[in-house]
């Protein structure tokens, strides 16, 4: 209790009368709401890691007007009122043509920790150090662990993905550095074909890609093989995290949406 108090004493607890938004995607399942307004704005989202709700990629923005370079270390959250506090790494980054900086790391909710009942979630990564009354409602993170369940069921995912992680792999922050419209196969591009291909690859110890299959077809194969051949050719990540702390084998979930240049939206 008093780690908590101590914590949250550093960054004012702010409070949203926002509802939470179910963002119900082809390849992820992520759950966000918004935090005070103006200059103390904060944006909080939840993303499932592989399918599984236990495992959660915590995306937060606030408004930067001051710090431009990126930020890599050990973040602190902690989850009031138990004052339980996770150590995870983080990244945070001003995205191009943005105020905000956005801190991406991951928690762990136990079963016998229930998200729901925080009252508290305070995030301490590098310049970052905001706290938020999260109001994670019973039915919200049912609808979240409902999408969860139907994502690893539609991506043919099984639960040994999860069972030795701690923190997941990590991507590019700009994706079109891997992929972008220049790559675009000349056949798709004669026919004319669009499509969205969502892809679970295998990323080694060492960041590399090792396989990637299609688990989503855009319909066309000549997207789905080359966007499979320029994430093993290109791809590198920062590589997952085991229960001890060290890189070990994990899987990933990627999606590619190829729109003709020039197409409406």
């Amino acid at each position: 209790m008093a780690m908590i108090a101590t914590l949250v004493a550093a960054a004012a607890l702010i409070t949203s009368n926002q509802p939470w938004e179910l963002d119900y995607g082809a390849s992820h399942c992520r759950l966000s709401r918004t935090y005070g307004a103006g200059q103390e704005a904060v944006e909080l989202t939840l993303s499932d890691v592989l399918g599984e709700p236990n495992l959660i990629t915590l995306t937060l923005a606030t408004v930067d007007n001051a710090h431009r370079a990126r930020e890599d270390g050990a973040a602190t959250i902690s989850l009031g009122p138990s004052g339980t506090a996770q150590n995870p790494s983080f990244f945070n980054t001003v995205p191009d043509g943005s105020n905000n900086r956005v801190v991406q790391t991951t928690i762990a909710v136990q079963p016998e920790a229930p998200f729901t009942s925080a009252s508290t979630l305070h995030v301490k990564a590098g310049s970052v150090d905001a706290a938020v009354a999260p109001g994670v409602t019973a039915k919200a993170f049912k609808a979240f662990t409902a999408c969860t369940d139907d994502l690893r069921t539609r991506l043919a995912l099984s639960g040994h993905e999860t069972a030795q992680l701690s923190e997941p792999a990590v991507g590019p922050a700009q994706p079109q550095d891997w992929i972008s419209a220049d790559d675009y196969p000349k056949p798709a591009f004669v026919d004319r074909k669009e499509g969205t291909v969502v892809a679970v690859l295998t990323v080694e110890d060492s960041g590399r890609v090792a396989e990637c299959r299609p688990a989503v077809s855009s319909g066309d194969s000549a997207l789905d093989i080359t966007t499979c051949t320029l994430l093993i050719r290109r791809g590198r990540f920062r590589p997952a995290l085991g229960k001890d702390g060290r890189p070990i084998t994990s899987y990933y979930i990627w999606q590619t949406d190829w729109r003709l240049p020039g197409a409406g939206s």
